[in-house]
């Protein structure tokens, strides 16, 4: 199956292989196993295999051969780390920025991305719009996003609203949302649509 090119890097092979070099170069201290990887991307193990593969043999991966099963790194001995680290940071890492910053915070219900930065073409002065449902406390959400802000140079649009406000806008037919339901976006945390079920 032909996997679509990823709107956020138009560069790279898939979605997946974005998401797998974004892990190994967030932290290149942490080594992984192939099996990881594919988990936690979401792709098949031997799709999975053949993207390491790849980046192995591009001088940007390195293998733990003693370690078994093996741990795959990014090599930050390679000339093409730090560029890499930073364009994937400047693109896509913002998505495992906030994933992570929603995943510790309570009551989040679903968060998703919308917008250009899921449609694309993303510039350089793309800013990111978040849409969070659930029975947040605002201020701390509010500030959690502005540390995700400073780190990634990103300017994020925040829009939060408790689950029921979310479901009577929804009735209501709120131009907004409709747009967002409608629209591309991306999930972070849960489904906006299990929000509505």
């Amino acid at each position: 199956m032909r996997q679509s090119v990823p709107t956020l890097l138009p560069l790279f092979r898939s979605e997946a292989q974005v998401r797998m070099l974004l892990l190994l170069f967030t932290d290149p201290t942490k080594a992984w196993s192939a099996t990881e990887l594919a988990e936690r991307v979401g792709a098949p193990r031997p799709s999975t295999q053949r993207e390491l593969q790849r980046a192995r043999a591009a001088g940007i991966v390195v293998r733990d051969e003693t370690a078994r099963p093996f741990r795959y790194a990014a090599d930050t001995r390679s000339p093409a780390f730090s560029p890499l680290q930073q364009l994937l940071d400047l693109s896509a890492g913002v998505s495992l920025e906030l994933e992570a910053l929603l995943e510790s915070t309570p009551g989040v219900a679903a968060a998703a991305l919308h917008g250009s930065w899921v449609s694309g073409p993303i510039r350089g002065d793309s800013d990111v719009d978040l849409l969070v449902v659930g029975d947040v406390n605002y201020p701390n959400l509010r500030a959690g996003v502005r540390r995700v802000e400073r780190t990634t140079g990103r300017h994020i649009d925040l829009m939060a609203y408790r689950p029921a406000e979310f479901r009577a806008l929804v009735e209501a037919k709120n131009g907004f949302v409709r747009e967002i339901l409608a629209g591309e976006r991306q999930d972070l945390i849960g489904s906006l649509d299990d929000v509505l079920a």
